[in-house]
């Protein structure tokens, strides 16, 4: 099949360059019109029990849009600020009303504020320009504040959110410029040419922009799963084109271009359509999840992985041909070390299967200490004080900035649920309409301030209750049992602390059917590719290796596992996959050419794609996010140890089985 689309592409260059580009902008086009959906709630699975209720009580009392300001200093200076931050709230158009808790200890004021939005509806590029509610209102008391002497700290869910996205963002503004330079100077070591660096990157545009356009075909709208998985689809792209690119150098060496295009199609083209059939598999099955997250993660990736083989083995050759095909036929790629180790592997296959044992031994003792991170202040980033101020509110005022509150039809039942809450030990406070309204009032005297009043009874008019416990974090361990204690004596009470939970912590019985899915699909296209369980199980090996230490690495450095995991180790698994496949292709193109030159020979290309994938990802270890530095260290790990095992654990594997004979070991070697 792919000696036919070689000959197609070397026929007809004009008509294949034309009819891909054309069907990329046809399938792109919804995106122009697709409506936009960048905010956190994107890729949240509204339907999860726990969510839904919170998002219901969302609707009615506004929990995210509450914002709490702590003043602290010397009490006349707290006074004057809380009083002078009061009035630029209420000025601003982005706040609804304002309270002042009456309550507090000397030398410390508290201010709540509701926003007219909510953040975990905004998109993230508002939120990167400052144009959020919560943005505008910080830096307007800020301002009003910025002589008064006293301490400014803002908690609540507007703060946790703005701040952590604001941080994030803030580090891949220059991170990304970064990332990008770093990888162009690695693919300038494989084509100094510009001319053709460029055509690599046309086909990966084009590729985005197609996804865009199926994912807002499928889904009616884009979210920001779609805008991560761009980043994605441009890197294993370049991954297929770097294989193309130095296994067409090698070829030019001793035949003229079309010769060389060909030779080349039918060589790499193999391995690079096998290798993205596991990648494409993996987020397949991923796409048969029920939660929203990982099934757009699997739609997507499935769907711009596809696309971008079919313009790597069209699109570019025949770009190619009709541009660049004149001039000399560049050097062979050098790289120090690959022609060393696949020699000594060959030679030695003992030897690296039994440093293979070991190093698998070790990883697999570490899973003894393998754990889910639970912790939500652990995996956002570390620049959001907004924990902090929570810990320090718990402590001065006995309660936090993300209560629990119940809503009830009516005052008699409000007061019957808040005097069996503040019975629980528990419980350190218990506030809200039954406890500020005398017995036999059963209405608002008129006149309260909005604050006031929002305080009491919610947008539908039901009765409120709010419940504070004695823990001030984002443990969804401890979140957990909070809830439960709650919810024995108000089974319908909400907390942003429930959303967490669900977020961070919840169950997810479909991942170890995902799994073993995705590793049947795997073994599937490998025993179709190749034809031989042999050979499928030699092509597995640096996966298996790469994933093993990686999962063994981070249990080691008590590194916790978490939602972010479930893109990246199927990306690893496919990379994996594909490395060994290369190899195991090359051995068996030319079985006359002795294992370590073949596995040099592509082996070349592996170390390249691999350096470039990684310095994706290695500029994402200074975002200061733990659960993005958590991503990239999978790839930064996994990956070289898969490229590692591609070049002597195939090639030893493949003597020990008798698959390709290695050289005479000398005697004096």
């Amino acid at each position: 099949m792919l000696a036919k689309l070689a000959a197609l592409v070397l026929a007809a260059p004009r008509r294949v360059l034309a009819t891909a580009t054309l069907l990329c902008v046809l399938l792109g086009a919804p995106a122009v019109t697709a409506p936009l959906d960048m905010s956190f709630l994107s890729v949240v699975d509204r339907d999860v029990p726990l969510i839904a209720r919170y998002l219901a009580m969302n609707e009615n009392v506004g929990l995210s849009q509450r914002t709490v300001l702590l003043l602290e200093g010397s009490d006349d200076a707290v006074q004057a600020a809380a009083s002078r931050a009061v009035e630029t709230l209420r000025a601003s158009e982005h706040v609804d009303w304002v309270f002042t808790d009456p309550r507090h200890p000397a030398g410390s004021r508290v201010v709540l504020a509701a926003l007219t939005s909510d953040p975990m509806t905004l998109a993230a590029r508002d939120i990167a320009r400052g144009e959020a509610a919560f943005s505008v209102v910080e830096d307007a008391v800020a301002d009003a504040l910025a002589d008064s002497g006293v301490s400014i700290g803002w908690t609540g869910v507007p703060a946790q959110t703005i701040q952590d996205i604001e941080a994030t963002l803030g580090r891949f503004m220059w991170l990304s410029p970064l990332s990008l330079l770093i990888v162009l100077a690695l693919l300038r070591v494989v084509e100094p040419r510009l001319s053709r660096l460029a055509l690599i990157g046309t086909p990966m545009v084009l590729a985005v922009m197609a996804t865009l356009g199926v994912s807002a075909l499928v889904f009616g709208n884009i979210s920001f799963n779609e805008g991560f998985f761009g980043i994605i689809v441009c890197g294993l792209g370049a991954d297929f084109a770097l294989h193309l690119l130095v296994r067409l150098r090698e070829e030019r060496a001793s035949a003229a271009f079309p010769e060389a295009l060909t030779r080349t199609m039918r060589g790499a083209g193999g391995a690079i359509a096998a290798g993205a059939a596991t990648t494409i598999g993996a987020f397949t099955v991923l796409s048969l999840a029920p939660e929203t997250m990982p099934h757009r993660m699997g739609v997507t990736g499935a769907v711009g992985l596809l696309l971008c083989l079919g313009l790597m083995l069209t699109w570019l050759p025949a770009a190619w041909l009709l541009l660049d095909a004149e001039g000399d036929a560049p050097a062979t790629l050098t790289v120090p070390g690959v022609a060393w180790l696949a020699s000594r592997s060959v030679r030695r296959p003992a030897v690296v299967l039994g440093l293979t044992a070991v190093l698998l031994a070790g990883s697999l003792a570490g899973l003894g200490r393998l754990r889910y991170e639970t912790d939500f202040n652990r995996i956002v980033n570390r620049d959001v004080p907004a924990g902090a101020v929570a810990e320090r509110l718990q402590q001065l005022f006995g309660g936090n900035a993300a209560p629990w509150v119940v809503a009830s039809d009516t005052l008699a039942e409000a007061r019957v649920i808040a005097t069996a809450l503040a019975a629980d030990p528990g419980i350190v406070r218990v506030e809200g309409a039954a406890t500020v309204l005398p017995p036999g009032i059963d209405r608002l005297p008129p006149g309260l301030p909005e604050g006031v009043v929002a305080q009491l009874r919610g947008r539908d008019g039901r009765w409120l209750t709010w419940v504070y416990t004695g823990y001030a974090g984002l443990d969804t361990v401890r979140l957990a049992e909070d809830r439960r204690r709650i919810e024995a004596i108000a089974p319908d009470a909400a907390g942003y602390g429930m959303f967490i939970e669900a977020v961070v912590a919840g169950d997810h019985p479909w991942a170890r059917w995902v799994a073993l899915g995705i590793l049947l699909l795997v073994v599937a296209v490998l025993l179709i590719d190749l034809r031989s369980p042999r050979w499928a199980v030699v092509a597995l090996l640096p996966a298996v290796v790469g994933m093993t230490v990686t999962v063994g690495a981070l249990c080691w450095l008590d590194i916790g596992f978490g939602v972010v995991h479930v893109v990246s180790v199927p990306l690893l698994l496919g990379l994996g996959v594909d490395d060994g496949l290369h190899v195991v292709h090359r051995l068996r193109d030319d079985p006359t050419l002795p294992a370590d030159l073949a596995t040099t020979s592509v082996g070349r290309a592996i170390v390249m794609t691999t350096a470039t994938t990684c310095a994706s990802f290695a500029a994402i270890l200074l975002s200061n996010n733990p659960s993005l530095e958590s991503m990239a260290l999978v790839i930064l790990i996994g990956l070289p140890m898969c490229l590692l095992a591609s070049i002597s654990l195939v090639p030893a594997a493949a003597a020990v089985l008798r698959l390709r004979p290695g050289p005479p070991v000398a005697r004096n070697s």
